[in-house]
């Protein structure tokens, strides 16, 4: 999805769609943490620790950050694709 007010693509982690995340994020090495829910991702730069619920935010090509949910909430709304 697209979110404003800067268009980002980003994906919330609910702890259930990680096959959505595999396909969404341009790494390929994600895991999950069964005991507590959280999500690993390896990228170029490092090591990100997704708590659930957080978002997952697509900002260049390789680079990828996270936002809790509710900062998300507080600064992005969805846009139409097309806005």
């Amino acid at each position: 999805m697209l979110y404003k007010p800067r268009n980002i693509e980003a994906i919330q982690w609910d702890c259930h769609n990680l096959k959505e995340i595999k396909r969404f994020l341009p790494v390929n090495k994600i895991e999950r943490s069964l005991e507590n829910g959280y999500l690993f991702i390896h990228t170029p730069k490092g090591f990100l620790l997704i708590p659930p619920q957080n978002f997952i935010i697509k900002l260049k090509e390789f680079e990828v950050s996270t936002c809790t949910q509710e900062s998300f909430h507080a600064v992005y709304q969805e846009a139409n694709e097309y806005e």
